[in-house]
């Protein structure tokens, strides 16, 4: 990946923040699969299933973007198994790893918190509320 430069006298303190989670983020996507996945969460039935899904969702939209690596798409395809798995509630993941979905579910708070709509749109408004109240459950596993 290349490294973006940014001019810092023409942005202001929120793009800045943006600018600098997505550094963070490309820092976090070259060490993802190469650690020692040490660390056990536990997930419940509905998180376990609302996790899959997301994954299935970001490596779709990683795929259509392009410019994957390949021991991230192979992290995802193993989050993806241990998470359909039935039989087992629990997925094991190294720390970056751990800080990539932290990181991941934050700035999904992040951006939800930040959307409005008319009063018209109230099937959006259950599915937003539903997204922000899942990521802040799976930000409190990822937390425990």
């Amino acid at each position: 990946m290349m490294q973006q430069k940014f001019n810092q006298s023409k942005m202001n303190a929120r793009q800045m923040m943006g600018a600098q989670s997505m550094l963070s983020m490309q820092s976090l996507f070259q060490k993802i699969g190469k650690g020692k996945r040490k660390f056990k969460i536990i997930f419940d039935r509905n998180s376990k299933m609302f996790f899959n899904k997301f994954c299935t969702d970001y490596k779709k939209m990683m795929v259509k973007n392009g410019g994957m690596l390949p021991n991230v798409l192979e992290f995802f395809d193993y989050v993806i198994t241990e998470s359909k798995n039935k039989n087992t509630m629990e997925i094991y993941f190294s720390y970056e790893e751990l800080e990539f979905f932290k990181k991941i579910f934050i700035e999904t708070l992040k951006g939800m918190e930040e959307m409005n709509y008319k009063w018209y749109q109230f099937l959006k408004r259950i599915q937003k509320k539903f997204l922000v109240d899942n990521s802040k459950i799976m930000l409190k596993i990822f937390n425990s």
